[in-house]
């Protein structure tokens, strides 16, 4: 969080625009004509001292910080269960086991493949 306290010029542009924005949709979606008087000033200030939304961007820039670390989390877990969790049960279901796991434990001998192979300056060409 100490990132959001340290905001650069254009950052606080940046704030500015979207504080315009919010007016904007505001007024629009209200159809009150007061919104658009405030955004007359507001543009004024942006362009004489943008500084001035200092307080609005740490407030803006953290609210979209927080945000995107619940939304990508949220994303994430909806890929892993609707993608993942599918396709390891579909596994479990057909007896697949590519890490020898329930070998692993049973068997005295390795499960790692002995893979005598001297490797040349063609396979780091075409590794595949």
């Amino acid at each position: 969080m100490q990132q959001f306290f340290k905001l650069t010029t254009k950052q606080c542009i940046d704030a500015g625009l979207a504080a315009i924005l919010i007016l904007t949709l505001v007024g629009y979606f209200s159809e009150n004509v007061i919104y658009f008087h405030i955004i007359i000033p507001v543009v004024i200030l942006l362009m004489i001292a943008p500084r001035i939304f200092y307080p609005f961007g740490v407030l803006w820039f953290g609210l979209a910080h927080l945000l995107g670390n619940v939304v990508s989390r949220i994303i994430l877990s909806a890929i892993y269960v609707v993608f993942v969790v599918p396709v390891g049960l579909i596994r479990q279901a057909m007896g697949k086991d590519s890490l020898q796991l329930r070998r692993f434990g049973k068997d005295k001998a390795s499960v790692f493949q002995n893979r005598e192979h001297n490797y040349i300056s063609k396979d780091l060409e075409t590794p595949y």
